[in-house]
């Protein structure tokens, strides 16, 4: 029996923070799009049990992340990430490796239409 990698991810969280290096960039808040996927070394038990105390509650890290993301300004992507990758890690048994992509939607560089992100990838 071929082994199996158990995911949980979160896609596509939009929120508002206040980011740029300019601080007329930091003046308002921009709309900020993060995913990010959680990797388990072992199956969580919730996939037997159905019980949610038995597995990573999403929505306790998705609290964690609006929290962090919001709790101050930031001027690079790169340092939010950080940010809450150390947040999320955390929150999370050590085993447990961490997907992090942050994403400016609307960066002030003209012609670009999909956005910048920066992403962490734990090994």
């Amino acid at each position: 029996m071929m082994p199996k990698i158990h995911h949980l991810a979160v896609n596509k969280l939009r929120i508002p923070v206040f980011i740029g290096v300019k601080p007329q960039e930091r003046a308002r808040a921009q709309l900020i799009e993060i995913d990010f996927k959680v990797t388990f070394q072992h199956p969580p038990k919730g996939c037997v049990s159905d019980q949610l105390e038995d597995t990573v509650c999403y929505a306790d890290l998705v609290k964690q992340v609006i929290a962090t993301a919001q709790h101050k300004e930031y001027a690079l992507l790169e340092h939010l990430n950080h940010t809450i990758h150390q947040a999320l890690s955390r929150l999370l048994e050590k085993d447990i490796k961490i997907t992090l992509k942050v994403a400016k939607l609307t960066p002030p560089i003209p012609n670009i239409f999909g956005g910048v992100s920066y992403q962490i990838q734990d090994q």
